[in-house]
């Protein structure tokens, strides 16, 4: 008798990923003792925990605030890349699009379309906003109401920080690295208070009270400060 194993998959989710992210950062703080290796992936988890709090913080219903919008044009003319995305959506019968058989001869221009063939255009371009613009959204009034409150300072040590992880995920060959540890903990520290200040908001609680993960995501975050403080 032939028996057949069941496959297994990875399922990933914006809050889920987040919070996991947060997870993994607060029990490697935790080892006694902590070994200084594992400052790389502390920071590793916790960048991407903050990255991921500030898309679940803009993305509303249909992640349009977190989308980058396509170019359009280059020197007057339509790019290649904006031609496809509006075949794209003529093949799935938008009614703007509907019936031009050469679409180089009727590109309608970017206001033209609906707010909902610019999403389905953002989603089909598929490029998502960059850390430094999604982060200076959460602090903008124009996309979220009241927005995230960021001293100076901790956007001084939130901009090393990244710096600090794009170099350690993006090795370069027969190069050492070497990192102020006092510093990393310090930025991580800016980091997690932002976190915390996120996990507060409405958005971020209606996505974590969901999954019933609110009170045990706002303790977890609140430890992870008090071991980096």
């Amino acid at each position: 008798m032939l028996i057949s194993k069941r496959e297994l998959f990875l399922e990933i989710h914006e809050i889920d990923n987040a919070v996991d992210c947060l997870e993994l950062a607060y029990d490697l703080l935790s080892r006694n003792p902590l070994k200084s290796n594992m400052w790389q992936f502390i920071v590793i988890a916790l960048f991407q925990a903050l990255n991921t709090f500030c898309v679940c913080l803009l993305q509303g219903t249909s992640g349009y605030s977190v989308y980058q919008k396509p170019r359009v044009k280059k020197d007057g003319a339509f790019t290649d890349k904006y031609i496809k995305l509006i075949e794209w959506l003529r093949d799935n019968n938008s009614d703007l699009v509907k019936g031009i058989d050469h679409p180089l001869d009727e590109i309608p221009e970017w206001n033209q379309l609906s707010q909902h063939q610019q999403i389905q255009i953002f989603f089909a371009h598929d490029h998502i906003l960059s850390f430094s613009e999604i982060f200076k959204r959460c602090q903008n009034s124009r996309f979220i109401h009241p927005p995230i409150v960021v001293s100076n300072e901790d956007e001084k040590r939130i901009k090393n920080l990244k710096g600090t992880r794009n170099s350690l995920i993006h090795y370069r060959p027969c190069t050492s690295y070497s990192y102020k540890i006092n510093s990393m903990k310090e930025e991580c520290l800016s980091v997690s208070q932002i976190i915390l200040q996120m996990i507060q908001r409405e958005e971020i609680k209606h996505l974590l009270r969901r999954n019933n993960k609110y009170e045990s995501c706002l303790k977890r975050c609140e430890e992870t400060c008090d071991l980096l403080d």
